[in-house]
């Protein structure tokens, strides 16, 4: 059999989900103090990673699902921070880079009134 193995499963519980989200942001903050040093950085697999992620979050109650909010913004702002190293190492070469402030935005629309 050739090609790539199918992804793991993505945690189910809150706290596995949580833990999950933790290692994400560790792996986005040491991949930005890389580039920051000009080493080659692969990103690859990333994204269907964090839609497992993202995915197990969503299917939640509403209750817990709430209670992976400050991991979730502690991802996008890794992602951010990765954004950041990206354009300042690589300057305009990039293009189409966009701040994450939508998808802050709508993190905060999710949030209860007595928790903002």
């Amino acid at each position: 059999m050739t090609g790539t193995p199918p992804p793991a499963p993505p945690p189910a519980s809150p706290e596995e989900i949580a833990a999950a989200l933790s290692e994400l942001r560790t792996v986005l903050e040491r991949s930005a103090g890389l580039v920051r040093q000009r080493d080659l950085v692969d990103l690859a697999g990333l994204e269907t990673e964090a839609r497992q992620l993202l995915d197990a979050a969503v299917a939640l109650p509403p209750a817990h699902a709430r209670l992976l909010l400050p991991f979730l913004e502690e991802v996008l702002a890794a992602l951010e921070g990765v954004q950041a190293a990206l354009t300042e190492t690589h300057g305009e070469t990039l293009g189409g880079a966009e701040p994450a402030s939508r998808r802050m935005r709508a993190v905060a629309a999710y949030r209860k009134p007595e928790e903002a």
